[in-house]
């Protein structure tokens, strides 16, 4: 079994979309791995800062296999890396505690999906090992595009403390993740792939990519 973490924030005042487009938008991201990947646990964790209307976790609940609204166990009103940071650390503290650590684990960033394309056998040759999309040159120095990527679950330990360094990075230095986790990865550890499969529409710009 893989899994998928999906890392949301539904209600926020950075995007071009209204609220019921992203709602729109994240439920495609969940039924394309629902079709490209039968079989996956799905986890969502949502962390808007205003209650999402009862029909929308609703909905959701009964897309997703585990469903979390990180604003009933903490305030949740941080910058963006930050907030995502937070919401993989709580997943990954899920899977611990639910004891789900198989196959491979895959985090996406709400409202994308999985292109049609994507094939999960591309990842069988990367056992022990992270997957990102090939390194980018932004802002004067190297980053990883953090839209998809994934980790086996053999070394889930090492993802764990990888994510712990990355909020500290954010913490200490206010880099965004996509440089934390460049300069925090195992390099031994990782794949680049020129291609990972995943599109979707920019929130602030309405910018189409397709990495």
């Amino acid at each position: 079994m893989h899994t998928f973490i999906i890392t949301s924030t539904l209600i926020t005042n950075q995007s071009q979309y209204t609220f019921l487009e992203r709602f729109e938008q994240t439920l495609n991201t969940i039924h394309s791995i629902r079709q490209k990947v039968p079989g996956a646990f799905i986890i969502l964790i949502d962390n808007s800062p205003t209650i999402l209307p009862s029909y929308c976790e609703v909905g959701l609940r009964s897309a997703v296999d585990l469903f979390e609204n990180l604003r009933e166990y903490e305030n949740v009103c941080l910058p963006k890396s930050q907030g995502e940071t937070r919401i993989i650390r709580y997943a990954f503290d899920m899977l611990k505690r639910i004891g789900l650590q198989e196959g491979r684990i895959f985090k996406i960033s709400g409202r994308y999906k999985l292109s049609d394309t994507f094939n999960i056998n591309d990842y069988d040759g990367a056992k022990n090992q992270y997957v990102f999309l090939a390194r980018q040159f932004q802002g004067g120095s190297w980053c990883f595009p953090t839209r998809l990527w994934s980790f086996d679950s053999t070394i889930f330990e090492h993802a764990y403390d990888f994510y712990r360094r990355n909020e500290e990075s954010l913490r200490i230095t206010g880099q965004d993740i996509e440089h934390a986790a460049f300069n925090n990865i195992d390099f031994t550890k990782l794949v680049e792939f020129m291609k990972i499969h995943v599109e979707g529409n920019i929130a602030p710009t309405k910018e189409w990519i397709c990495e």
